[in-house]
């Protein structure tokens, strides 16, 4: 368990070895949060990044917790797992994720981030830009294209099959430039609040 009581059960492997295949599951509107705490419940290791929004109820201010991208959870596993998802009635659509390596990779940047207590708001995708990472800080060892955002630096970690992307404040001299330019994928367009947080599902137990 995280600093901030949240499970981060990734099935991380040996170097070399297979990793497990991730999905994204497209999912009915507000079904986000129901279907991966059912998927959690049965074992299967989900990836659901959500930001915390303050709101009014019956003039109350409140705190909520909606998910980053809507429509979108991650999840890890198996077809026979997916198969599991989709008859619960709340996914419309399963996109295989074709690079296995560089999606968990991004996704471990993300966590990375998270267990660092990081703050993450929703980003839009970079077209391009130069890649850094950080070598120093909480964020030591976090990489992804630096922006200047009114005046402060943020790191972009971008989830590339899916045009995805979130972004956190960092301090600039924690930075390395790791290549002067990278050239992105078409952008993507994103109206997320920040920031977030992530819940995974433990990978172990029965479907």
């Amino acid at each position: 368990m995280s600093a901030q009581g949240i499970d981060f059960g990734y099935r991380r492997k040996p170097a070399g070895s297979a990793l497990d295949t991730w999905f994204a599951l497209r999912t009915r509107p507000r079904h986000e949060k129901i279907l991966a705490g059912e998927l959690t419940r049965k074992g299967i290791a989900t990836f659901l990044p959500l930001t915390v929004c303050e709101r009014i109820y019956a003039n109350q201010p409140a705190t909520v917790e909606t998910p980053v991208f809507p429509g979108f959870v991650f999840l890890c596993g198996s077809a026979a797992e997916v198969s599991v998802a989709q008859q619960t009635g709340r996914v419309t659509q399963v996109v295989r994720i074709g690079d296995v390596e560089v999606f968990d990779a991004e996704l471990d940047q993300i966590n990375t981030a998270l267990l660092a207590g990081a703050k993450l708001g929703a980003h839009p995708y970079p077209r391009g830009g130069v890649r850094a990472k950080a070598i120093a800080g909480p964020m030591k060892g976090v990489e992804g294209i630096v922006e200047d955002l009114r005046g402060a630096t943020i790191l972009v970690l971008g989830i590339r099959e899916l045009h995805l992307a979130a972004s956190v404040a960092v301090e600039a001299a924690c930075l390395q430039v790791e290549e002067h330019f990278v050239r992105g994928m078409e952008i993507a367009g994103s109206d997320f609040p920040p920031p977030l947080r992530a819940i995974i599902a433990p990978p172990h137990g029965a479907v």
